[in-house]
């Protein structure tokens, strides 16, 4: 920059510490990561540079890695960015692992394409975002559960399920002491930004969640553990061939 005589500008900083951070607790990692973001936004500042725009993935595990504390607390970067310009350009059970559970060459290609889709929008003062799931309350009818999401665009369930999240779209319960059963996942008639989840039986049991891409069983064929159905109407053409689109971020929701 100095030898073309122009002020220096940096696009984004990206941000990937997650799996690596097992042995933190939820509350280290999530003060962690914003006081890395802090002590940049300084050094940005001492340099002249204006305020640094952070993308991360948002890490969904591997193949045999499905929870932990650590991978839902990015949940809470997801809705509280702290004061910074951060972001997730996507979830990372979207790309595909080799056996050593890194991500394959084509991935590495689509996660570039997904965070230069997500740069170049909020460079171009676009906003960005993948669907983020706020909010799961009983509907009168106790045995749907209307999840709510902060979203670009209206909900689509993907009939086609190119990640085999299966009929429930990545859904599930945790602490659910009556076997609930999630027959249907739908876009609510009334809000495209809602979902409707019906089950066999009102889902019950203290401390009920409603997950999204969590805790699923291991997988083995070359995807990781964690599936979803759920994403936006946004794509982009990949040059692997594929199509790539903005699927929800994980979620663990208490159950209203």
């Amino acid at each position: 920059a100095a030898s073309l005589n122009l002020p220096p500008k940096v696009l984004a900083v990206g941000l990937d510490f997650t799996l690596e951070a097992v042995t933190d607790t939820a509350e280290d990692w999530l003060s962690g990561m914003y006081g890395v973001m802090t002590k940049i936004t300084d050094v940005f500042a001492d340099h002249g540079l204006r305020k640094p725009l952070f993308v991360a993935p948002y890490e969904s595990g591997s193949q045999t890695v499905s929870d932990h504390p650590v991978l839902r607390a990015q949940w809470d970067l997801s809705w509280n960015k702290g004061g910074h310009d951060f972001f997730y350009s996507a979830p990372s059970y979207m790309f595909a692992l080799d056996s050593f559970g890194r991500a394959t060459p084509d991935a590495r290609q689509q996660m570039a394409e997904m965070d230069a889709c997500a740069i170049e929008a909020c460079n171009s003062d676009i906003d960005w975002a993948c669907p983020v799931f706020l909010l799961a309350e009983r509907e009168e009818n106790p045995c749907i559960i209307r999840c709510r999401a902060q979203a670009m665009g209206p909900l689509v369930v993907d009939a086609s399920d190119p990640l085999n999240a299966g009929s429930s779209c990545g859904f599930a319960f945790e602490g659910c002491s009556n076997h609930a059963t999630i027959l249907k996942v739908e876009v609510a008639p009334d809000d495209s930004k809602d979902l409707l989840i019906t089950c066999d039986v009102a889902p019950d049991g203290d401390g009920l969640k409603l997950l999204y891409a969590f805790g699923h069983a291991p997988s083995s064929d070359g995807m990781p553990a964690n599936r979803g159905g759920i994403r936006d109407d946004w794509s982009y053409s990949s040059k692997t061939g594929a199509s790539l689109y903005r699927w929800a971020l994980p979620a663990a929701l208490p159950v209203h």
